[in-house]
């Protein structure tokens, strides 16, 4: 697991570090380009020429820094000062009076197309502002090259908040950052910037990074074993939960074989799959596994699903089910039972067109939005979500005591008091029918295992993403479907 930030608390990691700690900024920076060199020359022998763009701030004071270990290392490495040296920071101006004395190569003019690697060191982190001028010029000349690129720190032009695009901004292949991953990185459109992404730690203290980070992190491969409950010898199927999928309705049988399929995959103990009449025959082929309970338009019917509901270790609501007058009482009653709960899909939308709901929510419940789901839900345009989602998921949370998992190329989950994750596995190939209710199926089973809210969502979107990779790795992107998806749950973890 690993921490998140934007650049105006990384800055306080640096400034407290400096200020606090007393490790020198120069023994930072030099610590940071040596570390950019190790990334540089497993790319490149001696033969290469390297380019290394710099802009007046620190960013380009790390920039130089390298240019002059690059050079006394053998390699050769010319450095281009974009920046104004009226508006040198004090770190820029040692770095250059450093490399002046020791005679480094700074080019006036030059051409990118001559060099084999390119370092991006215009502009760090604490970017704010439109990139226009002779900035976006030399950005824009950088993207049109064929040389590799490199960042240091993060992709220049990149917002490190929210990941946006200021304008104009460097195409990395490798983003060398320091401390810890920036939200910017992570985010789209800045995750198409940044490439590779490599974290190194020039000395930052671990405390410190701690103390400050802003509760947001990023789940790695190493936290499902560590965060999955453990499978015990002495177990029965009641170990493992039984989870109620209430699911489908009338032509829309697939949903609940997805969730029913899924919820089995990721380890529970027993499913019992809640649908119409009509998709009986269909789901007890697809999903023999699974315990039938079926339902009509009655109020004897919604006894017997309450029923179910009270002895049921945790539910998933909402995949197909329609927006019937039988689905809203369903809802109602998932809702006010407070068993843990994953609301999905339909939910969604009926609790949107049925605001007296939202006085049934509680702290185990699990929402799983994607963007337009969550656009009705909050009233919001996509693009005031889109522009900052973390808080805009972290709001919604908040406010209404819940675990929110808000659906996107980069999926943000937050618990009620404030923990964050974005997860970073999945591809493209995932964007077809059915995904989401495999992901319901995924977090309705690790909640029923005993996980707590907001761990069964993150780590549900998380191994939903990598039985994605590992589909892909079979279909490809374009040819997988999200029954793909489901059956490479079990390649997660064997």
């Amino acid at each position: 697991m690993k921490y998140v930030v934007d650049g105006k608390t990384m800055k306080l990691i640096d400034s407290e570090t400096i200020e606090k700690i007393g490790i020198p900024s120069p023994v930072l920076m030099e610590r940071a380009a040596y570390s950019v060199y190790e990334e540089i020359i497993k790319n490149i022998d001696f033969k290469g020429r390297i380019l290394i763009v710099c802009g007046s701030g620190n960013n380009g004071a790390d920039g130089v820094a390298l240019a002059r270990i690059l050079n006394e290392n053998g390699y050769s490495a010319d450095t281009y000062i974009v920046g104004n040296e009226e508006h040198f920071t004090d770190e820029m101006r040692l770095q250059k009076d450093i490399a002046d004395k020791i005679g480094l190569n700074f080019v006036k003019e030059t051409s990118v197309d001559e060099y084999d690697i390119v370092v991006d060191a215009i502009f760090g982190i604490g970017l704010s502002r439109v990139v226009e001028g002779r900035y976006r010029e030399t950005i824009e000349t950088i993207n049109r090259c064929n040389a590799l690129k490199i960042a240091i720190d993060i992709s220049s032009g990149i917002n490190s908040a929210n990941g946006e695009v200021m304008g104009a901004a460097v195409k990395n292949d490798i983003t060398v950052t320091f401390g810890t991953l920036k939200v910017g990185m992570l985010l789209f459109p800045g995750a198409e910037y940044s490439g590779k992404i490599i974290v190194k730690n020039p000395g930052f203290p671990a405390h410190v990074i701690k103390n400050n980070n802003q509760n947001i992190r990023v789940l790695e491969s190493c936290d499902i074993e560590n965060m999955l409950p453990v499978r015990r010898k002495d177990s029965h199927k009641g170990t493992y939960g039984k989870i109620l999928v209430i699911a489908g309705s009338f032509n829309m049988s697939g949903a609940a074989v997805l969730s029913g399929r899924a919820s089995y995959k990721t380890g529970c103990g027993l499913v019992k799959i809640c649908t119409v009449e009509e998709n009986r025959q269909i789901i007890q082929m697809a999903v023999p596994e699974a315990v039938m309970l079926t339902y009509n338009d009655n109020e004897s019917d919604i006894v017997r699903i309450k029923e179910e509901i009270d002895m049921c270790t945790a539910v998933v609501c909402g995949p197909g089910i329609g927006k019937s007058r039988m689905a809203v009482k369903i809802v109602e009653e998932v809702l006010k039972s407070e068993k843990k709960a994953v609301i999905d899909a339909d939910a969604l939308n009926i609790i949107s067109e049925n605001i007296y709901l939202n006085g049934y929510y509680n702290e185990n419940v699990v929402v799983t939005p994607h963007i337009m789901e969550f656009a009705r839900l909050t009233g919001l345009t996509v693009n005031e979500i889109k522009a900052d989602p973390i808080e805009k998921c972290r709001d919604y949370s908040q406010k209404n005591g819940i675990t929110c998992v808000l659906k996107d190329s980069r999926t943000v989950v937050s618990g009620w008091s404030g923990i964050t994750y974005i997860n970073v596995s999945g591809n493209s190939g995932m964007s077809t029918g059915g995904s989401g209710d495999v992901l319901a199926g995924i977090i309705g089973s690790l909640l029923g295992q005993g996980m707590s809210l907001t761990d069964s969502a993150a780590l549900g979107v998380y191994i939903h993403g990598i039985a994605g990779d590992n589909a892909r790795n079979i279909y490809g992107e374009r040819g997988m479907t999200a029954g793909d998806i489901c059956e490479s749950i079990v390649s997660v973890w064997i």
